[in-house]
């Protein structure tokens, strides 16, 4: 392990400090480096959902429970809260903070998610 961790070490110090890259100007990339002025949070904020929204935290494989039946989001989404938006009779938008992840229309005879487009 220590052979390959060395092996390791020389190829990134060869690859990101002395080989030339062609969209850097021929330059290696620890040349155009800069640290980014921008800070970053420890941790993210959790969306927040304003009036109207139904929220369901999804569980640790990215499911949502609604009305009885568990529905498939994501696995990134897993633990993160989830809002659902009635925007039809039976037909609900779902979203992840501001973005529309698709919908659960139940106004068939069993309710499915669709994913959005």
């Amino acid at each position: 392990m220590a052979e390959q961790q060395r092996a390791f070490d020389r190829f990134r110090h060869e690859y990101n400090d002395l080989r030339p890259h062609e969209a850097l100007g021929q330059k290696p990339p620890t040349k155009a480096y800069t640290t980014s002025a921008r800070a970053y949070p420890e941790s993210l904020k959790q969306p927040e959902y304003g009036d109207g929204f139904m929220v369901r935290k999804a569980d640790e494989n990215g499911r949502i429970l609604y009305r009885g039946t568990k529905h498939y989001l994501a696995r990134m989404l897993q633990l993160e809260p989830v809002g659902l938006r009635e925007f039809d009779d039976g037909r609900w938008e779902v979203f992840y903070g501001p973005v529309l992840l698709g919908t659960i229309d139940e106004t068939g005879k069993q309710p499915r998610f669709l994913r959005g487009d």
